[in-house]
C-alpha cells in the first residue's frame, strides 16, 4: 500500500512540472509576438463602400502574411457634411493632437483627400508616424513628400472607360459626363475636357459639373437613342449640395434609359454594366504591403511612390444581358459578377471524372477478362523462360540505365552552356549590367504593352559627368574601377522590376516600367543624391563623381525612337544647365 501511495505522489508531481513546463512556453511565445497598431484616418463615413473595400484588402493582406499581431481604430472625417476649411482643419488637427499625445499609431492609412491636414498639420499630430496615402491624381498632382510618407497614385483612366463604352457599344454617339461640382471634381472635369478633344468629330460629350442634381437627373431621363452614361462621382452639385455617390448612381440607374458605365467596384450591383473601374481592396493589399514592408526594416523613403495596378475590367452580368452586350465583345480577362451558377458550374468537373472512372473501371474489366483466359495458357510457357528472361531484362535495364544517365548529363550541360551563352550575349562584360541589345528588347515589350492597355512607361539616359577628366588623370584603369563602381550603385538604387543597362561607353539607360513622369523624376532625382553623395574607391584613395539624367515618359503616338530621343535631349539639356541634375522634356 505504501509502495502505491508513493507511485501516485511522482505521478502527481510529474504532471504539475509538465503544467508549469507548457505555461512559461506559452507564456514565452505570447510575450514574443510583436503587436503594431494602424490607425484609419477615413475623409467618409464608416459604410462608404470604397473604404469597406480599401479596409478588408488591407486586413486580410495582413492577417495572412504577417507574424506581427496588428490593431485597428478608426477616425471618419464626413468631408461630404462638414466643410474641408482652415478652420475645421485647425479643429481637427488640435483634436488628433490631444487625442494622440501619449500613444501614437504605428501606422497611419488615409487618403489624398485629407492632404490639405496632414501637408499643414501632419507633423504636429503625428511625428514620424509612417504614413501611408492613397493618391488620387485626379484630386490632387503627385507631389513630393516628408520622408514618412507613402503614397500609392492611382487615377480614374478616363480615356480607357471611353474606349470600353465604343467598344460595347459601338453605336454610341453621345456620352454624358456624370460629375459634381466640388473642388476635387473639377479637376476631374479639366481632365475630361482634355481627354474628349481626342474624339472630336466622332463622339459628343455633355458635362452635366455645372447643374443643380435635380436637373442633372432630368437630362439623363431625357437621354436619346445611342447615348451612354459615364458616372464618375458626385459628392457636391453647384448649389454646394452634399450627396453620397453611391446613392446617386442607384437613382440614375433607376430612372435613365440608356446604358450606365462606372469607374468604381464599389458601384456594381447598384445598377451599373461596369467598366474599366477602381478596386479598393487592391489598393488596400498594396497599403498592406507597404505596413509589412516597414515593419521588416525598410524605411517609407526608400520607396516612397508604389505605383501598383488597381483596376480592373469588371461588370455586372445582369446588366450586360439587359442591355444586349455579349460577352466577347468585352476585353480579354474581363471579371464577370452576378453571372447565375448552373449545375454544371458547380458539379461538371465531377461529372467528368466520374464519367472517366467509369470508362477506365469497365476498360480495366474487360483487359482483366482477356488477360485472365491467356494467363492460363502462358504461365507453362512462362515458368520455362523465366530463368532466361530476367537475365536479359536485367542486362538491357543496366544498357538502358547507363544511356539515359549519360544522355541527362549531357543534356543538363548543353542547358547550363546555353544559359550561360545568353547571359554573356546580354551582359556588358565591364561593367555586369544589361548591354543595349537586351535594353533595346525590354523597352519594346513596355511599348507593346502600353500600346495594348495605356500603361505608362519612362525611359532615362544618364551620363557620369567629366568622365573624360577621371581617365585622362587617374588612367583608364581606374576609369573602368569607377564605371564598375557607379555601376553597382545605380543597381542598388533602383527598384526590382526596372531595367538598368550600359548604353554605351560612361553612358546608362533605365527602364522604369509603370512610371509617370513626375514619379519617375522623383525617383531618378534619389538616385542623382545616392551617387552624389557616394565616395568610390579605386587604387590611390576615393573618388567623388556626379551624374546628369535626361527623363522622358511614353506620350500618346509616341514611338520608340521619340521616347528615346527626348531623354537623350533632356540629358544635353542637363549638361548644358551645369550638369549633376536631373531634366526632362
Amino acid at each position: 500500500m505504501p509502495k502505491r501511495l508513493n507511485r501516485i505522489k511522482i505521478t502527481l508531481l510529474l504532471i504539475i512540472i509538465l503544467s508549469m513546463l507548457c505555461f512559461s512556453f506559452s507564456v514565452t511565445v505570447t510575450a514574443s509576438t510583436i503587436e503594431k497598431h494602424v490607425l484609419f484616418l477615413a475623409p467618409q463615413t464608416p459604410d462608404y463602400p470604397g473604404t469597406e473595400l480599401y479596409e478588408q484588402g488591407l486586413k486580410n493582406t495582413l492577417a495572412k502574411n504577417s507574424d506581427c499581431k496588428f490593431s485597428y481604430s478608426y477616425e471618419y472625417l464626413d468631408l461630404a457634411r462638414y466643410p474641408n476649411d482652415e478652420g475645421y482643419l485647425q479643429n481637427t488637427a488640435q483634436y488628433f493632437k490631444a487625442k494622440y499625445k501619449i500613444q501614437q499609431p504605428d501606422f497611419i492609412i488615409t487618403t489624398v483627400n485629407l492632404y490639405p491636414l496632414f501637408a499643414k498639420y501632419g507633423n504636429e499630430m503625428f511625428p514620424n508616424v509612417p504614413i501611408i496615402m492613397d493618391w488620387n491624381e485626379d484630386n490632387q498632382p503627385l507631389v513630393t513628400m516628408p520622408l514618412n510618407y507613402v503614397v500609392i497614385p492611382r487615377s480614374i483612366e478616363i480615356d480607357q472607360n471611353i474606349q470600353l463604352i465604343r467598344q460595347t457599344s459601338p453605336l454610341t454617339k453621345k456620352i454624358y459626363m456624370v460629375v459634381g461640382d466640388s473642388a476635387d471634381e473639377r479637376t476631374i472635369v479639366k481632365r475630361i475636357l482634355e481627354v474628349q478633344k481626342k474624339y472630336a468629330g466622332q463622339l459628343e460629350f455633355v458635362l452635366l459639373n455645372d447643374l443643380p442634381y435635380a436637373q442633372m437627373l432630368e437630362h439623363l431621363r431625357n437621354a436619346g437613342d445611342h447615348s451612354a452614361i459615364l458616372y464618375l462621382q458626385w459628392f457636391s452639385d453647384v448649389d454646394g449640395k452634399s450627396f453620397v455617390p453611391a446613392q446617386v448612381i442607384q437613382t440614375i440607374c433607376r430612372e435613365a434609359n440608356v446604358p450606365v458605365y462606372g469607374v468604381a467596384i464599389q458601384y456594381l450591383g447598384l445598377g451599373v454594366i461596369g467598366g474599366y473601374v477602381g478596386n479598393q481592396e487592391i489598393i488596400g493589399q498594396t497599403a498592406a504591403n507597404v505596413v509589412l514592408d516597414i515593419v521588416s526594416g525598410n524605411k517609407p523613403s526608400d520607396n516612397p511612390v508604389i505605383n501598383a495596378p488597381s483596376r480592373t475590367y469588371t461588370f455586372d452580368w445582369r446588366q450586360l444581358k439587359r442591355w444586349g452586350i455579349e460577352e466577347n465583345t468585352l476585353p480579354s480577362g474581363s471579371e464577370i459578377m452576378y453571372k447565375p451558377t448552373t449545375v454544371w458550374d458547380l458539379y461538371g468537373r465531377y461529372i467528368i471524372v466520374g464519367i472517366v472512372l467509369l470508362v477506365l473501371q469497365a476498360l480495366l474489366i474487360f483487359g482483366l477478362l482477356i488477360n485472365w483466359g491467356k494467363r492460363i495458357k502462358a504461365e507453362s510457357e512462362l515458368s520455362q523462360s523465366n530463368i532466361s528472361l530476367e537475365k536479359t531484362v536485367l542486362d538491357r535495364t543496366h544498357e538502358l540505365s547507363k544511356a539515359n544517365d549519360q544522355l541527362i548529363s549531357a543534356k543538363e550541360q548543353l542547358e547550363t552552356l546555353n544559359i550561360q551563352l545568353e547571359l554573356i550575349a546580354r551582359t556588358d562584360s565591364l561593367t555586369g549590367l544589361f548591354n543595349r541589345r537586351h535594353a533595346e528588347e525590354k523597352i519594346q515589350e513596355e511599348y507593346e504593352k502600353y500600346r495594348r492597355n495605356g500603361r505608362e512607361f519612362a525611359v532615362v539616359i544618364a551620363d557620369i559627368d567629366f568622365f573624360k577628366k577621371v581617365n585622362d588623370a587617374y588612367g583608364h584603369d581606374t576609369g573602368d574601377i569607377i564605371l564598375r563602381a557607379v555601376s553597382q550603385s545605380l543597381r542598388e538604387s533602383v527598384r526590382a522590376y526596372d531595367t538598368i543597362a550600359r548604353w554605351g561607353g560612361e553612358e546608362f539607360l533605365l527602364l522604369l516600367p509603370e512610371t509617370k513622369a513626375e514619379s519617375a523624376e522623383l525617383l531618378v532625382e534619389r538616385i542623382r543624391k545616392t551617387v552624389e553623395e557616394h565616395a568610390f574607391a579605386y587604387y590611390g584613395g576615393t573618388l567623388s563623381v556626379t551624374m546628369t539624367f535626361g527623363v522622358s515618359a511614353i506620350r500618346t503616338n509616341d514611338t520608340i525612337v521619340d521616347v528615346i530621343k527626348r531623354a537623350d535631349h533632356a540629358l544635353y539639356k542637363g549638361k548644358n544647365a551645369g550638369r549633376n541634375c536631373v531634366k526632362s522634356v
